[in-house]
This record gives C-alpha cells, structure tokens and sequence, in this order.
C-alpha cells in the first residue's frame, strides 16, 4: 500500500515537465512565506490567532471533505465508465506527458492527476485533524507556521 501511494506520487511528478514542476513548488511556498510574514508582522495585537485557527479548521475541515467525496464520485465514474468518451480518451495518446521514456494517454494523465490531488486532499484532511489538537497546546507562533502551511498545501492542490 504505501509503495503504490509513493508510486502515484512519483508518476505525477514524471509526468510533469521542470517548469510545472517547479511551478508546482514555488508558488505554494512563496505564498506560504508572504502569509506566516504577513501574519507575523501585520497581524493587529488584539487579533486572536488561536480563535481564528478554530474557525479556519473547522470550515477547512468542511470543505476538504466535499473535495474528496467529490473528486473519489469522479474517479468512480472514471474508472467504471464505459462510454464512448472515456475509450477515446484511453486511446489517444497525449502529446506532452511521458512516464518512463513512453508516451501516456489522456486517460492515464486523468487519472494520475485525480489520483494525486485526492491523496493530497486526504494528507490536508489528516494535517488539518492533527492541527485542531497541536492548536491548543501551541503558542501564537506555532499557530502562525501551521496557517503558513495550511496555505501552503492549498495551493499546492489547487
């Protein structure tokens, strides 16, 4: 089980080319750092990170459930689909992606990109459980680097 996830998540890395990997990386990072700046150094004193922490989770925690429940209903209907779209989509082989020196169809780029997004979903669920604990045992600035990370991984997913 866990070489098949390592192995979803290398087949997406390989299908990408250096620029989106690298886009892929740099963006959430830059917009992780501007956030936990922003929050340290903007933030009002009298702002209640803590409190906005709980909140934030709690609709965050909402909202990535439906993300997954949504994106598993489309590999579902993917993978059991016996349309005439979905076996073009088997047969035509993309221009652009390779996986091990061999061109993938459009159905594998599908279906590796869905596959990866619902266990990056899954890990933000699973982080974002994990944060709802550490929140009431960290201080201010620990609060301030698990939001700076929460961004950070949205923006990855997305």
């Amino acid at each position: 089980m866990k070489m098949e996830l390592f192995c979803i998540v290398s087949d997406f890395y390989k299908t990408k080319t250096q620029k989106e990997r690298w886009f892929y990386f740099a963006l959430p990072i830059l917009l992780g750092v501007s956030s936990f700046l922003f929050m340290l150094f903007l933030t009002p004193p009298e702002f209640c990170l803590s409190s906005f922490l709980n909140d934030y989770l709690n609709a965050q925690i909402n909202v990535m459930a439906l993300f997954i429940a949504f994106s598993l209903a489309y590999l579902t209907i993917l993978l059991t689909s016996s349309s005439a779209n979905i076996d073009i989509l088997k047969r035509t082989t993309s221009g652009k992606y390779e996986l091990n020196k061999k061109t993938i169809t459009l159905f594998q780029v599908i279906l590796i990109d869905l596959t990866y997004s619902i266990i990056a979903e899954i890990f933000l669920l699973v982080y974002s459980f994990v944060q709802k604990y550490l929140s009431v045992i960290s201080c201010d600035f620990i609060v301030n680097i698990m939001l700076s990370v929460n961004i950070l991984v949205i923006s990855h997913i997305f």
